[in-house]
């Protein structure tokens, strides 16, 4: 049976902000939830959950968390939980040669900040 895991990040802004409008918190719950009706596993990075000031964690953590899930075979889909700012701060960081030899199969998707990141990719 294929693998039906995918990696969940928060390279940008975090997904727990207090000071947006609505309740980050529940959606990216309410997210997860939907992604496994449709029978996927989420498999969260490391640093998807955190928070720091106006980003989810420190640019050398979610670097972490992105190359992690490119390195893994299992991972066949990366999700960017939310956008916001601040993703254009991984670029100088990313591993090009890593994600390109593990990126074949493997789609990063999101949208807002992350189009800085797929543009790169």
């Amino acid at each position: 049976m294929k693998s039906r895991r995918i990696g969940i990040i928060s390279p940008s802004s975090p997904s727990n902000d207090k000071s947006r409008k609505f309740d980050e918190k529940k959606q990216f719950k309410k997210g997860l939830e939907t992604l496994e009706k449709l029978g996927l596993e989420c498999v969260l990075g490391a640093h998807a959950k955190n928070a720091l000031h106006y980003v989810s964690a420190p640019i050398k953590e979610s670097l972490q968390d992105l190359h992690n899930f490119y390195r893994d075979p299992d991972i066949k889909l990366i999700i960017a939980a939310n956008g916001g700012c601040n993703a254009n701060q991984l670029l100088s960081g990313l591993d090009l040669d890593l994600i390109m030899k593990n990126s074949g199969d493997k789609p990063l998707v999101g949208c807002s900040d992350i189009s800085v990141l797929l543009n790169a990719i």
